[in-house]
């Protein structure tokens, strides 16, 4: 995800001020989310 994250900055489409969400699964019912504001 990180590498993701980059390579979105370094092309211009992640701008100071957006509203990311970020979803992993797991094996089984394992689910973690995150809003983070860039």
């Amino acid at each position: 995800m990180p590498l993701a994250l980059d390579e979105l900055r370094r092309q211009g489409r992640l701008s100071p001020g957006d509203t990311i969400l970020l979803v992993g699964f797991g094996a089984g019912f394992a689910l973690a989310a995150a809003v983070l504001r860039w």
